[in-house]
C-alpha cells in the first residue's frame, strides 16, 4: 500500500492541495490506513488550534492594565550588572629597580578598555600625606574626536563613595581623597541609553 508523505498531510489538513491529489488521499484514508489516519488527524488538530490562536483577542480591560503599567514603569533594563573594564596596561607590571615601586610618591599608570570606551588613569600617592590623587581621561574608542563629557566618576570602597567628580569637555577628571586598601572606580554617563562600567578592584 502506497502511503503519502508528511508534507502532503500538512497541506491536506490546510486544504491547500490540488483537488485530484486530495481525492486520492481521502480515498486512502477510507481504505482504513491507521498510520496515515493518525498523521492526518494530528495535523488537522494543529491547524485548528492555530486558527483559534490567531483569532484570539485579549479583553480590553487587560490591555488597558498592561499599557498603564508599562507607561508607569517603562521598559526594564536588560541587565543591572555594570560592565567590567579590562586592563590593557599597568606600569607596576613592568620590571622596576628595587625600592622604586614601593617608594613614596611612586605614580601608577593604568589603561583600561570596555571595547567601546577606554580609561587612561594615573594614580599618584601624595608625599607626606595619606591622600591619593587620581587623574584620568575617559575616551570613546569608536570615535576619539567624540568627547565623553559630563560622566560621573565615583571612587568606591565597598558600599561607601569616597569621592566623586565629573568629566570635562575632553573627558578628563581628577579625584583627591584618602584611600587605604582596595577600591573601585565607577563611571556613569547619564544619557539614553545609560552607560556604566567599573574598573576591577585593586589595592594601593
Amino acid at each position: 500500500m502506497k502511503h503519502f508523505g508528511l508534507e502532503e498531510w500538512v497541506d491536506f489538513s490546510r486544504d491547500v492541495i490540488p483537488e485530484k491529489r486530495k481525492k486520492a488521499m481521502q480515498h486512502h484514508l477510507e481504505t482504513g490506513c491507521a498510520d496515515c489516519g493518525n498523521v492526518a488527524q494530528t495535523w488537522k488538530r494543529v491547524y485548528q488550534m492555530g486558527r483559534v490562536d490567531s483569532s484570539y483577542e485579549p479583553p480590553e480591560s487587560i490591555l488597558r492594565a498592561v499599557k498603564g503599567n508599562f507607561a508607569i514603569h517603562g521598559p526594564q533594563p536588560q541587565s543591572s550588572m555594570p560592565i567590567v573594564a579590562r586592563l590593557l596596561f599597568d606600569s607596576f607590571a613592568n620590571a622596576l629597580p628595587a625600592g622604586i615601586r614601593s617608594g613614596e610618591g611612586a605614580a601608577r599608570q593604568l589603561l583600561y578598555t570596555t571595547g567601546t570606551h577606554e580609561v587612561d588613569l594615573r594614580i599618584e600617592p601624595q608625599y607626606d600625606s595619606a591622600r591619593v590623587l587620581f587623574v584620568g581621561q575617559l575616551l570613546n574608542s569608536a570615535d576619539v574626536n567624540q568627547p565623553v563629557d559630563k560622566a560621573i566618576v565615583a571612587l568606591v570602597a565597598g558600599k561607601n563613595t569616597l569621592a566623586e567628580s565629573v568629566t570635562n569637555h575632553l573627558g578628563e577628571f581628577s579625584l583627591d581623597c584618602k584611600v587605604e586598601g582596595s577600591f573601585q572606580l565607577q563611571f556613569d554617563r547619564r544619557e539614553e541609553p545609560p552607560f556604566t562600567f567599573q574598573l576591577p578592584m585593586f589595592v594601593l
